[in-house]
């Protein structure tokens, strides 16, 4: 299925804005509290305030997430950005996930790829809003843009709320998340009552 990204983030920008946010009931897993993860849940006033959306392109999640059991909720990784050529074309930014996850497990990585390759291939660090420059990336420089110094691409560990998913199961690459990386570095999916119809029937796709 093929959507106009730029017209379903805006549209997705202006219900989010719209409506006063209630943050869900979240089952909060015992082992959060002793983790980095917690300041997710301790922030989540914070984006649901203040935070804007864009498009999250994932890197990877917890195997678990893609099956319907246990329903639980589980880590992964996930790259975002503020940059509007990128949110305007969301499958620029998944071809970039997409060789980050090629280098998993190897030594041979890109510069500016190496810290987020160690953190997958880790599977279990933690690491918020950690920055990637897009004019380094050469997988960018074919694009007709020409990116600032401050343009980033953000990678951060991100926690999958099942509850906030419009199928319960990650079964889609690219979806709306709400993020604030001036006031906090972590990101939370878009609660799904404010997802668009077609961002809804693209993330049901590969189901």
């Amino acid at each position: 299925m093929r959507i106009n990204y730029r017209e379903e983030l805006e549209l997705m920008r202006k219900k989010f804005k719209k409506r006063k946010v209630r943050p869900l009931k979240l089952r909060k897993p015992e082992w959060v509290y002793n983790d980095p993860m917690n300041r997710i849940y301790e922030e989540m006033d914070i984006l649901l305030e203040y935070g804007e959306v864009y498009w999250g392109v994932l890197v990877q999640a917890n195997e678990i997430m893609f099956r319907k059991e246990p329903y639980i909720d589980c880590p992964g990784n996930v790259v975002f950005t503020t940059n509007e050529f990128l949110n305007n074309d969301p499958e620029i930014m998944q071809m970039v996930t997409q060789e980050i996850f090629s280098y998993k497990n190897t030594d041979d990585a890109p510069e500016y790829y190496q810290r987020v390759v160690e953190v997958i291939t880790d599977e279990m660090e933690r690491i918020f809003n950690y920055p990637l420059p897009l004019k380094q990336i050469n997988l960018l420089k074919g694009f007709p843009v020409e990116f600032k110094d401050e343009d980033e691409l953000l990678f951060t560990t991100h926690m999958f709320f099942r509850d906030y998913m419009p199928t319960g199961v990650l079964c889609s690459g690219i979806f709306p998340i709400v993020a604030s990386p001036k006031l906090t570095r972590t990101s939370i999916m878009l609660p799904k009552k404010y997802w668009s119809k077609n961002a809804i029937k693209l993330f049901k796709e590969e189901l």
